[in-house]
């Protein structure tokens, strides 16, 4: 079971589009096995292993980036501010400018958060992509396998193509139903990560809009996106064409037995007699039936092994582009409705020249300290926006 779990998240997660799984540690790709309750006596070593391979991992000291050193500075500085600003006695604001300094934010945000939400989008549909062909390569592994066993234990009904149509087409049914309902999870997750993201960025940009005079609720009502439809119809038979060559049929092996049984019979009669020579007769017609059952189920099995490469192949083109397809639709619709914004709040808030745009940098302060303190914040922000990284 552990080697079974270990080849589908290599499969999901590291292996290349026709790469084979060949054994292998995950340890060499940072994936750790760890339990929260007490383990089975046989995984006890490979856990105290991979904790001690966390513990080190976690124990190197990591250098600390550049471009997160500035972040780290400004949100200090910013704090400082807050601080400053608690102490700075309030001055009244001009209604012109506060208005300016909303839609100066309120088209921060919109930029910002189409950026981040387009960016989103095309990271959770290619993650969706590849989670749904990683799975079909094992499904059709698996299909390939169950079909062959599933016709074997079938071995005795497949002297008529229809009836090995039917059990083929049977064994296929059930295979994808159960990869259906264990794929459709992960997309719905996605779904809702996506639905999540939407959501709150509808719900910034409408404060947003608010604070400068929009109309409650002005973005509409928040676009959803469904991830697993394509998996309900994948789940409907396409039955294939018959594998060329039909097979002669349980009577025809009947026939033709005996025809082998009689002349062996005529052939013995005049030494050994007519029993035996009906009894070689009879042997002679089974062997010819046992010979022709391996031929139907070799038969049989190839047509059902191509029959998997075919419904697998359409798989991989449905699921997949219906992904796309889902994700597009709520992305032009994202976009409609941020450019509409765009337009609201440019008809609420005209853009001003740069700088009377831009909300008043720093706090204003009274006299003593908080005047000094401000203007020392500000130097600061200044020498930190003048840093190349």
């Amino acid at each position: 079971d552990l080697d079974l779990v270990a080849r589908r998240i290599w499969r999901l997660l590291y292996a290349g589009p026709d790469e084979q799984w060949a054994g292998g540690d995950l340890i060499d790709h940072q994936c750790l096995l760890w339990a929260a309750a007490e383990a089975p006596e046989h995984l006890r070593e490979r856990l105290a292993r991979d904790a001690a391979a966390l513990e080190t991992r976690m124990a190197v000291k990591v250098a600390t980036p550049a471009g997160l050193q500035v972040y780290r500075i400004a949100h200090l500085l910013d704090l400082a501010s807050d601080l400053v600003a608690e102490q700075t006695p309030a001055r009244p604001v001009d209604p012109a400018r506060r208005l300016t300094a909303q839609g100066a934010a309120a088209r921060t945000a919109l930029t910002d958060g189409r950026r981040e939400l387009l960016r989103t989008l095309d990271a959770e549909s290619s993650a969706a992509e590849r989670e749904v062909a990683a799975a079909l390569r094992m499904l059709e592994q698996d299909l390939q396998r169950d079909v062959k066993r599933f016709l074997e234990r079938h071995r005795e009904e497949l002297s008529e193509p229809a009836r090995v149509r039917s059990l083929v087409g049977s064994c296929v049914d059930r295979g994808i139903q159960r990869w259906a309902a264990t794929t459709g999870p992960g997309l719905r997750a996605r779904a809702a990560r996506i639905d999540f993201a939407v959501c709150e960025l509808f719900h910034r940009l409408d404060e947003a809009l608010r604070g400068c005079g929009a109309t409650p609720e002005c973005l509409g009502a928040v676009p959803t996106v469904s991830l697993d439809g394509a998996l309900m119809a994948s789940t409907n038979s396409s039955a294939g064409p018959v594998a060329p060559g039909r097979s002669p049929g349980m009577a025809a092996e009947v026939v033709v037995g005996g025809v082998l049984g009689a002349a062996a019979g005529a052939v013995l009669t005049s030494g050994l007699g007519t029993v035996l020579g009906a009894g070689v007769g009879a042997a002679a017609g089974g062997m010819l039936r046992h010979v022709q059952a391996e031929q139907q189920l070799v038969r049989a099995t190839a047509y059902g092994q191509d029959a998997v490469r075919k419904r697998v192949a359409g798989l991989t083109q449905l699921v997949p582009g219906a992904v796309r397809r889902e994700v597009g639709a709520l992305r032009r619709t994202v976009e409609q409705t941020l450019d509409r914004a765009g337009r609201e709040l440019d008809a609420l808030c005209p853009p001003q020249d740069r700088g009377e745009d831009m909300p008043e940098a720093g706090h204003t302060a009274g006299p003593g300290v908080t005047v000094e303190a401000t203007a020392e914040l500000d130097a600061l922000r200044h020498r930190l926006a003048a840093v190349r990284i």
